[in-house]
């Protein structure tokens, strides 16, 4: 779901989706853990809401346009409340055991799901002419285990060692650095509006999680 509104909105535009991450953690809180939600909170979730149509509009853009972007949207939010779902569900367990074997379970668990998708769809042949075709291999293989295996293992150490509100407020550093980096080596066109809704989202998830 990820990889699918990354390549839809991109990624400046899935920075920002990527905000509604501590709301999502703090609703489902809620329901699983037995948090509670204040008004003022309310009032963050408005603000993180109002930054992502901020970045997601398009002005004069056709129908066509509008309707890719507004699929790339929804997938992006629904990774979010998956990711969100998912260290909900783990945080009991990261404060009972080693988080290093909670990421092995996580991505264990990911290489089984996805490889019985690969299996049900029939394209394990089609994903093994991919892989031959690929010419960047160090690249690859450094941004998965850098991107995927060391950032799991710090951001659920984080989780394990500190509160949830604080980690999830680093956690959203994440859309400013996305940001930034997008514009230096995806050489993604930024507009002024396009900052202003990442500012305001995260001043919205500040405002959710900061007590």
């Amino acid at each position: 779901l990820y990889f699918q509104a990354l390549n839809a909105i991109g990624a400046s535009r899935m920075a920002v989706a990527q905000t509604l991450y501590s709301p999502f953690v703090i609703l489902l809180s809620i329901l699983f853990l037995g948090e509670r939600l204040h008004g003022w909170q309310f009032l963050g979730v408005a603000l993180v809401l109002g930054g992502i149509l901020l970045v997601t509009y398009v002005r004069n853009g056709s129908a066509a346009d509008s309707r890719a972007l507004r699929r790339g949207v929804l997938l992006g939010g629904a990774s979010v409340l998956a990711m969100a779902a998912g260290v909900v569900m783990a945080k009991p367990m990261l404060e009972q055991h080693d988080f290093v074997t909670v990421t092995f379970l996580r991505v264990m668990g990911g290489i089984a799901g996805q490889s019985a998708v690969v299996l049900w769809r029939r394209h394990a042949a089609d994903l093994i002419n991919q892989y031959r075709a690929v010419r960047h291999w160090p690249q690859v293989i450094a941004g998965s285990i850098i991107g995927t295996y060391i950032s799991m293992l710090l951001w659920l150490a984080g989780y394990k060692y500190t509160s949830a509100s604080i980690a999830a407020v680093l956690n959203e550093m994440a859309a400013v650095v996305i940001l930034i980096m997008a514009v230096v080596f995806l050489r993604e066109r930024v507009t002024a509006r396009q900052v202003f809704g990442c500012l305001l989202a995260v001043a919205g998830v500040m405002l959710v999680v900061v007590r």
